[in-house]
């Protein structure tokens, strides 16, 4: 039970779901039952109280639902209409020169056809799930033609890095992530420490 009922909320508060939409707070007691927003307190499952529309109350308006055609229609109307468009600002001012003008809807018949295909590429490409990928190859450097069947191929695996380039690259990382303060050496100081034993036991 609240000690203070006339409290700030607190993120706690929030984070409990105990505060209804319009700010005010869910008295964890009885007195829930009769209050107005009484319909909107619940006890959860460990019997604290907690309120319904404390993240909306959810409701989505019925609308009645559209047939399968006229969503057909109005996707086929909505290209349509984007076409159009795009169509607009490819076209030349009447101002220009009418052979530019003809350079530029040439070049913007192409650039649309272009993006019409890498969006249909693009919709149509299931590859990604294809558990049994093939990692990406590089193309040989003899210069032969590529096959399109797999025998055919001359292509060539990446080649596995070096241990020297492997060593900079992490001793690169671990100097910009110290400098950043993002990596801590903490065995630094038991390592000096030992060195100094060892010294001293040579002498």
């Amino acid at each position: 039970m609240d000690t203070n009922a006339r409290r700030r909320t607190t993120v706690h508060d929030v984070a409990a779901l105990r505060i209804h939409r319009d700010g005010t707070r869910v008295a964890n007691s009885d007195t829930n039952r009769r209050s107005r927003r009484a319909k909107y307190t619940v006890r959860d499952a460990r019997g604290n109280w907690i309120a319904k529309d404390a993240g909306g109350l959810g409701t989505v308006t019925s609308r009645p639902g559209a047939s399968k055609e006229d969503d057909g229609q109005d996707e086929d109307a909505s290209e349509v209409e984007a076409d159009e468009l795009l169509q607009d600002e490819l076209r030349p001012s009447q101002r220009k020169d009418k052979g530019k003008g003809r350079a530029i809807d040439d070049e913007g018949d192409i650039a649309v056809n272009t993006r019409a295909g890498k969006r249909r590429r693009f919709d149509e490409d299931f590859s990604f799930l294809n558990p049994g990928a093939e990692p990406a190859l590089l193309p040989s450097q003899t210069g032969e033609p590529l096959h399109p069947h797999p025998e055919g191929r001359a292509f060539k695996t990446i080649p596995v890095p070096s241990s020297d380039l492997l060593k900079c690259l992490h001793y690169f990382a671990s100097a910009y992530y110290t400098a950043m303060g993002q990596l801590y050496d903490a065995g630094r100081e038991s390592r000096k420490e030992r060195k100094m034993r060892r010294a001293q036991r040579l002498k």
